[in-house]
């Protein structure tokens, strides 16, 4: 995986975010903190996400976050 051709797009940001969920799973979180946890997660990459349009000048540093959050 190269950080040149990592695209940060709304698939990508669908499958961080249901891969993270599972771990959190797995770290026995159950029911409705599960829940929360999940939203939380949700929310927080999306709005990295959409914080790439609003400050351009920390798209590199977003997308090297969720190329870290990939590659881990």
């Amino acid at each position: 995986m190269d950080l040149v051709e990592f695209a940060v797009n709304p698939v990508t940001l669908s499958l961080l975010i249901l891969f993270i969920v599972e771990y959190v799973k797995e770290l026995g979180l159950r029911g409705n903190k599960l829940r929360v946890a999940s939203l939380a997660v949700g929310f927080t990459l999306a709005l990295a996400f959409k914080m790439r349009l609003v400050y351009p000048d920390a798209a590199l540093w977003i997308d090297i976050a969720f190329f870290g959050l990939a590659a881990g």
